[in-house]
């Protein structure tokens, strides 16, 4: 349902100019993606707010990850961090990952990038930060938790994306053997 979620998400978004994922002067992606940009804390994250992390999953879109949270009203907050090609040339040159929101609005899902150093940025490190000191996870979610806010914070791309980065040029890797040097045929 999560990956279903993604496309149909990636497909109905409404176009609006973006940070990292999209510039209007035409330094577009490989795959663009319309979004909208926020910056300001929304109301359901302000006060008493807290997250719960659930998981870390891959979409199938070519390597795009979604970080689940539960709420403490009860609703699930996604955050996205769009693989590689879905980048302005800048930003995977200067590996930037681009986090963003899924939300829903007017019975519509909307992708809303979190502007770097916002409020909206901040508050979310903090609600993290909150979830990795009083939840009791395990080691490995735990470790996962802490890459997330890692990549939320400094816009570090996910491990999971960055592996998919030339460290040197920040351009894309060409998988030149997609199996791993096994021949899955033998």
């Amino acid at each position: 349902m999560r990956y279903a979620f993604a496309l149909l998400t990636l497909a109905i978004l409404a176009s609006h100019a973006c940070g990292q994922i999209i510039l209007p002067m035409g330094n577009r992606p490989l795959y663009p993606i319309p979004v909208e940009i926020a910056s300001n804390v929304p109301a359901k994250l302000q006060g008493d707010a807290s997250l719960s992390f659930d998981s870390l999953d891959m979409y199938f879109d070519g390597g795009s990850h979604g970080a689940f949270f539960h709420r403490n009203d009860g609703r699930k907050l996604i955050l996205f961090f769009p693989h590689p090609g879905y980048w302005t040339l800048e930003a995977r040159k200067n590996r930037i990952q681009p986090v963003a929101v899924l939300i829903e609005r007017n019975e519509k899902q909307i992708l809303v990038e979190i502007m770097t150093d916002s409020k909206l940025n901040q508050r979310l490190v903090d609600l993290i930060d909150a979830g990795i000191t009083t939840a009791g996870h395990t080691h490995e979610k735990l470790d996962i938790l802490k890459r997330v806010r890692e990549s939320v914070s400094k816009r570090s791309p996910l491990k999971e994306i960055a592996d998919r980065l030339d460290a040197r040029t920040g351009d894309l890797k060409n998988d030149e053997d997609p199996f791993g040097g096994v021949n899955p045929f033998d």
